[in-house]
């Protein structure tokens, strides 16, 4: 099933002028914008497994794939484009 993989976003903590929803914001931008030529109806990404991280990309539409997650090993969280957003 084709997806769009977003890699590991993250931002310096000295970089505090920046949030981390401008960053997302800008992020899903350049998808959607570019979903025409991509295709895929979902978006895939990890995070390390810190409260804070998870329920920022919920926030977002993205929802944690439930699994048994061995101790560091990345969450994984997926979203489902809705009709509209597609081009």
């Amino acid at each position: 099933m084709p997806c769009i993989l977003i890699g590991q976003i993250a931002k310096n903590d000295e970089c505090k002028e920046i949030p981390g929803s401008v960053i997302m914001d800008k992020c899903l931008e350049y998808i959607l914008n570019g979903q025409k030529y991509l295709s895929g109806r979902f978006i895939m990404l990890e995070c390390k497994n810190i409260k804070y991280l998870s329920s920022f990309y919920k926030k977002y539409g993205f929802f944690e794939i439930e699994k048994e997650y061995k101790k560091n090993e990345l969450k994984q969280f997926f979203r489902i484009l809705k009709k509209e957003e597609l081009r």
